[in-house]
């Protein structure tokens, strides 16, 4: 059940319910594992990465199959999405992601390669 507030309401093992907190966040992408089957999301991936202010966030499940070619990120990208605590998930660095309103906001690959560039002049100028 969504709330105006852009809150979400769930209801936890006890039948209570729960209100978790929608927040769009941009983190980036440390380590994405290789994918697996998955009876309930088909083929699933889990995430890792960090926040602007240093938090870890899992980020779990990500169908990345499913995801448009924008939309498909590398290690070291940074991703924007809206995501809340996951509620199966006891972890403190669990999310799920909205996969539609996942976009990658700067690509990790130019400071990657740009370094390389910069290793290799320093190599060839010896």
């Amino acid at each position: 059940m969504k709330l105006d507030s852009g809150l979400d309401a769930s209801r936890n093992i006890f039948g209570c319910e729960r209100i978790m907190e929608i927040r769009k966040e941009q983190v980036c992408i440390l380590v994405k594992a290789y994918p697996q089957a998955s009876t309930k999301y088909q083929e699933t991936v889990c995430c890792a990465g960090i926040t602007q202010d240093g938090e870890l966030r899992r980020l779990y499940p990500i169908v990345y199959r499913t995801l448009t070619l924008d939309q498909r990120f590398d290690r070291f990208d940074w991703v924007e999405a809206n995501m809340h605590r996951a509620k199966d998930d006891p972890r403190p660095e669990s999310f799920r992601v909205d996969q539609g309103t996942l976009s990658i906001v700067r690509s990790g690959r130019l400071n990657l390669h740009s370094g390389q560039l910069r290793h290799q002049r320093s190599q060839e100028s010896r």
